[in-house]
């Protein structure tokens, strides 16, 4: 039952419906710590997702205290968690304008899917696109086109038209 809770609440979060979220991560948190402890993977997710609540919520302090907790965490984390950790520092940066930060981590993530998964892996290509639009923002859009052409025909055969990820790719097709 905690694993649905969690995903309920991390699904929320990702759809912005953060009054809905925000009680089902914190419900998968408490059971997963109940359950587990602190140095567990699940309960290193769970506290991700409520860094990641945190800044669509706009507490950035209390995102920074989430990402230290998880970064502290003995857990040991898949490459996937991984990379949602390096996300995450990349939202909180972004969100403080600390676009240099964010450069840094959101490379960070891709390079990590890259290592575990391969170029080819839809969520690969989706942190490329995260790391390509910082760049554009910094004003690097040599760079940025170099990382997100080669990802055009894998987001477009695994998200959905009217994703994020694909909007945010439209400069570059």
């Amino acid at each position: 039952v905690l694993r649905a809770v969690y995903n309920l609440g991390r699904a929320s979060t990702k759809a912005g419906a953060l009054k809905e979220a925000r009680p089902l991560l914190e419900r998968a948190l408490g059971g997963y710590r109940k359950l587990y402890g602190e140095a567990n993977p699940n309960t290193a997710k769970a506290e991700l997702w409520l860094g990641e609540w945190n800044v669509r919520a706009g507490d950035l302090d209390a995102a920074t205290a989430r990402l230290a907790a998880i970064e502290s965490s003995k857990a040991k984390l898949s490459p996937l968690v991984q990379s949602q950790r390096a996300t995450l520092a990349a939202d909180i940066a972004a969100a403080r304008h600390d676009t240099a930060a964010e450069i840094v981590a959101r490379k960070q993530a891709w390079d990590l899917m890259r290592d575990a998964w391969g170029e080819s892996h839809p969520l690969t290509a989706e942190c490329a696109v995260a790391y390509a639009v910082a760049l554009a923002r910094a004003h690097r859009s040599e760079e940025a086109a170099a990382v997100a052409r080669p990802v055009v025909s894998i987001v477009d055969g695994a998200f959905a038209e009217d994703s994020k990820v694909r909007r945010e790719l439209s400069p570059w097709r």
